[in-house]
């Protein structure tokens, strides 16, 4: 079997994409990758995918694997994926797209992050993907964390929630808003794993680029004049009908009192009243608010599962700030 590596190219685009539908169509998964989304991603101003994304291609140049690695330059965490096709999911093949990206890590780490002590890659793979998984381990990975999609089915009516009489919606306006919830989110996830809330503004604001952005679904809950907590929620052309909370937050100072499950309730009601059927959201399974059993009791169920898998490229692993 003959499988050569090269960088990602604009060309590529729509056969990375048609690779992970196939895959996910054979897992039963109801997403679908998108062209959109996927040049959307490769177009972000923090990335360099034409440098950092990599293609396997086979004997009649069909793009049978990939690899992608994003650096979020704020600390030595990096984050990588791998897909290959099930008729290429062999050691060598899956090596080698792991291999040019460790290279590619290094490479940009000690150019841009040389005040980093620790540099780790961390691989998210699916949990059904064991020929991903057995390669990273016999690589010298290890695995770290996991994290759950959640979904709940919307067939029963969602009654509005009652908040109290002291909290109140505003409606966002990005122009004025943006900066001040990018705060709350920031303290929010101020320990959450790996420090990825701490993503700087200048990349979190990217997001108000992708097409489908719509500032109605950003429910910001008001006490007084400050922010108490923040539900930010959005809709996929991955599947019809499937609403998504993409961040759910509730400040410090205003937890312990239920604000977080009314806020989950309103964007069901929400979302059913704009005739979704699904409401799905990413979970760490180590949260340290107790994100998971709050789902739970709210209808939700575990739909997938994601394997964070670590390797320390340079430095000391227990220099590592979890």
């Amino acid at each position: 079997m003959v499988v050569t590596y090269r960088t990602l190219r604009k060309k590529d685009v729509g056969a990375v994409v048609s690779l992970a539908n196939m895959i996910e169509e054979q897992q039963h998964d109801a997403g679908r990758s998108t062209v959109e989304g996927l040049e959307q991603l490769v177009s972000a101003p923090y990335i360099k995918a034409e440098e950092d994304f990599f293609v396997a291609l086979n004997a009649d140049d069909e793009v049978v694997g990939g690899s992608m690695m994003m650096m979020r330059g704020n600390n030595g965490m990096v984050i990588a994926d791998v897909t290959v096709h099930p008729d290429y999911a062999q050691k060598d093949v899956i090596a080698g797209l792991v291999e040019r990206t460790e290279a590619r890590t290094l490479q940009r780490a000690n150019a841009e992050l040389a005040d980093e002590p620790v540099v780790h890659l961390n691989f998210a793979v699916q949990d059904y993907k064991a020929s991903v998984r057995s390669v990273l381990e016999e690589s010298g990975y290890s695995e770290v964390r996991r994290q759950y999609v959640m979904r709940v089915a919307l067939d029963t009516r969602v009654e509005p929630p009652q908040f109290p009489a002291e909290y109140e919606f505003r409606a966002f306006d990005q122009e004025r808003d943006a900066k001040r919830v990018h705060a709350v989110f920031q303290e929010c996830f101020a320990d959450h794993w790996g420090e990825v809330a701490q993503i700087p503004f200048e990349q979190w604001e990217y997001q108000f680029k992708n097409p489908h952005f719509d500032p109605t679904l950003w429910y910001i809950l008001y006490h007084a004049d400050d922010i108490a907590a923040i539900c930010l929620c959005e809709v996929t052309p991955r599947e019809e009908g499937l609403g998504l909370v993409e961040v759910l937050g509730v400040r410090p100072a205003f937890r312990k009192h239920g604000l977080g499950g009314l806020l989950l309730r309103h964007a069901f009601y929400q979302f059913q009243q704009g005739a979704y059927q699904h409401v799905a959201l990413d979970v760490d399974t180590e949260n340290t608010t107790n994100a998971v059993a709050l789902y739970e009791k709210a209808g939700m169920h575990i739909y997938r599962c994601t394997i964070a898998y670590r390797k320390v490229l340079r430095g000391n692993p227990d220099d590592i700030e979890e």
